[in-house]
C-alpha cells in the first residue's frame, strides 16, 4: 500500500498539531505582556517599599493599599488567561463537532466558502 502524498496529510498535521501548539505559544506571550502591563510581579515584589518615594506612615498605608489592589487584580487578569491558555487548545479541537452540531448542513457551505 503506497502512502498518501504530503500535500493530503499538510492541512491534517497543521489542524492537528501546527495550529494548537501556535495557539498556546501566542497566549504564553500574551500572559507575559499582560504580566509586564500591570507589573503584577514587580507589585508584589515591592509590596512594602513605599509608593512614589513617601516615606510617611499614610504614604506607606496608602501604597500597601494601592499595590494590593494591583495585585488582586492582577492575579484575576493573570488566572483569567491562564485558565484561557490551557483550555484553548483543547477548544480548537471541539471546534469542528461544535459547527456541525450546531450549523448541521450549512456547516458544509462553511467549509466550502472558507
Amino acid at each position: 500500500m503506497q502512502n498518501l502524498p504530503y500535500f493530503f496529510m499538510e492541512p491534517l498535521i497543521w489542524w492537528a498539531w501546527k495550529a494548537p501548539k501556535r495557539i498556546f505559544t501566542v497566549l504564553k506571550r500574551v500572559l507575559v505582556l499582560l504580566n509586564h502591563e500591570i507589573s503584577f510581579t514587580l507589585n508584589i515584589r515591592l509590596l512594602f517599599v513605599p509608593l512614589f518615594g513617601d516615606y510617611t506612615i499614610s504614604g506607606r498605608v496608602i501604597g500597601i493599599i494601592m499595590r494590593l489592589g494591583q495585585i488582586l487584580f492582577g492575579l484575576v487578569a493573570v488566572l483569567f488567561l491562564l485558565g484561557l491558555m490551557l483550555v484553548s487548545p483543547f477548544l480548537w479541537y471541539y471546534l469542528p463537532l461544535f459547527l456541525i452540531h450546531y450549523l448541521k448542513f450549512y456547516f458544509f457551505f462553511v467549509l466550502v466558502l472558507s
